[in-house]
C-alpha cells in the first residue's frame, strides 16, 4: 500500500515547482519585451542616425552581436513557455535529470558566452595601450577566464549523461557554471573599470583637475551590466544551496531569467552607445590647460592622449583605431570655435 503522507508531499511539491517556473516564465516575458524594445531602438538609431560616431565596421560589429543575443533570448522564451504548457498538461517530476523536464535553458551556457565574450572583447581592447608585462598579466586571466566559462558550458551540456555520478548533475552543472561566469563576469568588470578609472586620472592630470572624464560615464554602464548578472546569478546559488527543498526549488526563478539577463545586460550598454551616451565634446574653453608641453607629461599620460579619438581627425584615421576607440564608448572632440586658435593662450 502505497505511503499517503509521501504521496501527498510529492504533490505538493511538484505543485510548488510548477508554481515557481511559472512565475520565472512570466517575469522572462517581461524582461523579453524590455530586450525586444531595447534591440529595436538600436536597430533604428544604428542605421538611420547621420552622426558619424562609429566606423562602419564597429557598426556591423554590434549589430550582429545584439541580433545573435537577441535570438538566444528569443530561444529561450520560446522553451521555457513550451516546458510550462507541457508541465501543466503532463505534471513536473522533481527527480526528472532531463533539460527540458527541469526546464533549464538550452541556450543558458551561449548566452553566457556571448555575455562574457563582449566583456572579454572590451577588456583587451582597452589595455592594448598597455606596457609589455601588463598585456601579459591582463591577458593570461582573460584566457584563463575563457577556458573556465568554456568548459562550464560543455559540462553543462554533459550533465544528463553523468546521471550515475550525482543525484541531480544538471542541477550542479547548472550552478558550477553560474557561479563561474559571475566570478568571470566581477573580474573582466573589474579590470574594465580598473583601466577606465586610470585613464580617467591621466585624462585630469592633462586636461586639468576639475575636468568632468566621459570614462566616469562608462564606468557606471560597466558596473550596472555587470551588477544585473552578479545578482540575479548570486540568487539562484543562494536559493538552490537552502537546505529547505521548496525554497530550493525557487531556484527555478533566477534560472530561467538568467538567459535574457545576460542578453539584456550587453544589449543595454550597446544602446546607451547608439545613443551616443559614452560619447564627450570638448571646446577648447573647457580645458582648463591648453598649452600643453609634451616634455613634461610622462609616457603613460602620451599613451593616455594618444588613446583619445579626436573627431576632426576622423577621416585621415583608420578603421581599425577608430573601431577600437569607439568601441569603448568614449570619444573626444576638440573642436575650436570660430577666429580661435587652439595653441594661443588666452
Amino acid at each position: 500500500m502505497p505511503n499517503i503522507t509521501t504521496h501527498s508531499a510529492s504533490n505538493e511539491e511538484t505543485a510548488a515547482l510548477l508554481q515557481f517556473q511559472i512565475i520565472g516564465t512570466f517575469l522572462s516575458a517581461i524582461t523579453y519585451g524590455l530586450i525586444i524594445s531595447l534591440f529595436w531602438h538600436c536597430l533604428i538609431m544604428f542605421t538611420t542616425t547621420k552622426k558619424d560616431y562609429y566606423s562602419r565596421r564597429t557598426r556591423r560589429f554590434l549589430i550582429a552581436y545584439i541580433v545573435i543575443m537577441f535570438l538566444m533570448s528569443t530561444v529561450a522564451i520560446i522553451q521555457e513557455i513550451v516546458s510550462v504548457v507541457n508541465a501543466v498538461v503532463h505534471g513536473v517530476n522533481p527527480n526528472s535529470r532531463h533539460l527540458m523536464q527541469l526546464n533549464e535553458p538550452l541556450v543558458l551556457p551561449f548566452a553566457i558566452w556571448g555575455a562574457d565574450g563582449f566583456m572579454l572583447r572590451r577588456c583587451m581592447i582597452l589595455y592594448m595601450d598597455g606596457s609589455r608585462l601588463q598585456r601579459t598579466i591582463v591577458y593570461s586571466i582573460l584566457l584563463l577566464s575563457a577556458i573556465a566559462s568554456f568548459g562550464c558550458g560543455i559540462f553543462y551540456y554533459m550533465s544528463p549523461a553523468l546521471a550515475a555520478f550525482a543525484d541531480k548533475p544538471p542541477l550542479l552543472a547548472t550552478t558550477m557554471a553560474i557561479s563561474v561566469s559571475t566570478a568571470v563576469n566581477f573580474i573582466l568588470t573589474t579590470l574594465i573599470c580598473g583601466r577606465l578609472w586610470f585613464h580617467q586620472e591621466g585624462m585630469r592630470r592633462v586636461l586639468g583637475p576639475h575636468y568632468g572624464s566621459p570614462y566616469m560615464r562608462v564606468i557606471v554602464m560597466c558596473s550596472a551590466s555587470c551588477l544585473l548578472i552578479v545578482v540575479t546569478s548570486l540568487a539562484y546559488i543562494g536559493l538552490f544551496a537552502m537546505s529547505d527543498q521548496n525554497r530550493s526549488n525557487g531556484s527555478v526563478i533566477p534560472l530561467l531569467l538568467l538567459p535574457h539577463v545576460c542578453a539584456i545586460s550587453p544589449i543595454f550598454i550597446v544602446y546607451h552607445v547608439a545613443r551616443g551616451r559614452g560619447l564627450t565634446t570638448l571646446s577648447p574653453a573647457d580645458i582648463l590647460t591648453p598649452n600643453i608641453d609634451v616634455s613634461e607629461i610622462g609616457n603613460s599620460s602620451v599613451k593616455e592622449m594618444e588613446a583619445i579619438q579626436f573627431r576632426h581627425q576622423l577621416s585621415r584615421s583608420t578603421d581599425s583605431s577608430s573601431s577600437r576607440n569607439s568601441f569603448c564608448g568614449i570619444s573626444v572632440n576638440l573642436e575650436p570655435h570660430a577666429g580661435e586658435n587652439i595653441g594661443d593662450n588666452r
